[in-house]
């Protein structure tokens, strides 16, 4: 995060930075990826960590996997379509005759 912020404070742009480590929680039977983003703009710091078992470089997983998956939740989340506003561990099924299925 140091790093981060000093390059942010260098710039005047906004940073990212990508780490991993291996992570194993108590109950888990093996270790997993722990993707590291620190980020920093204006407003202060903006870490985030991700744990995967995905293979990869942690800034492609994170903005391949993550990021584009977050926004996906997004996009159902804010459609029009009443069908698609549902939790996300719900089957799609819709049931308002709204044309979009």
């Amino acid at each position: 995060m140091q790093q981060a912020e000093a390059q942010c404070q260098a710039t005047g742009r906004k940073q990212r930075l990508f780490a991993h480590a291996a992570y194993r929680a108590g109950t888990w039977d093996r270790a997993r990826s722990l993707i590291i983003k620190a980020g920093h703009n204006d407003p202060g710091p903006h870490p985030r960590f991700l744990v995967s078992n995905l293979p990869g470089e942690p800034d492609v997983l994170y903005d391949g996997r993550y990021c584009q998956r977050g926004q996906m939740e997004n996009d159902i989340n804010s459609s029009s379509w009443p069908c698609l506003r549902i939790a996300p561990a719900v089957t799609i099924s819709c049931t308002t005759n709204c044309g979009c299925c």
